[in-house]
Formats: C-alpha cells, sequence, structure tokens
C-alpha cells in the first residue's frame, strides 16, 4: 500500500489529517498506517516503543489534532 510522506512530526501529522486530501481518495487507511508509521519513527528516534489501539476515540482524536472524527457522520 503506498502511504502518504511527510516529515514525521506530530505536527506535519496534524496538517496532513487536516488537509483532508485523504478525502478525496475515499481512503482512510493509507493516512491512519501513516500515522502509525509517523508515530513509530518518532518512538524510535527517542529509544521508546509504540503501543497502538487502532480505533481511537473520535473525541481524544479531535482533541489532539483540533479536528472532527471523520467518521463522524453528523459532522458535529
Amino acid at each position: 500500500m503506498d502511504l502518504p510522506r511527510y516529515e514525521p512530526t506530530f505536527a506535519a501529522m496534524a496538517a496532513m489529517y487536516r488537509s483532508h486530501s485523504w478525502e478525496a481518495h475515499g481512503r482512510w487507511e493509507p493516512l491512519s498506517l501513516s500515522f502509525v508509521r509517523t508515530v513509530a519513527t518518532i518512538a524510535a528516534g527517542s529509544g521508546k516503543g509504540v503501543l497502538w489501539g487502532n480505533d481511537v476515540i473520535g473525541a481524544l482524536r479531535a482533541e489532539l489534532f483540533h479536528v472532527r472524527d471523520p467518521r463522524d457522520a453528523a459532522g458535529a
């Protein structure tokens, strides 16, 4: 699977999320997996590991990235 490329930082990851470019392709999976890759890269760079939850609670995602949950059909 071809994953989006961007600088391995939380700021770049948040910018990719907010860009909504994944919506144009109708595919959330590549961007979501790129987030796993990015967090793992950041963690490895500081000698840490990753325990990843595949279904992060929408409210937490919204709080961390200051965006709406893409699975929220109501858009609220």
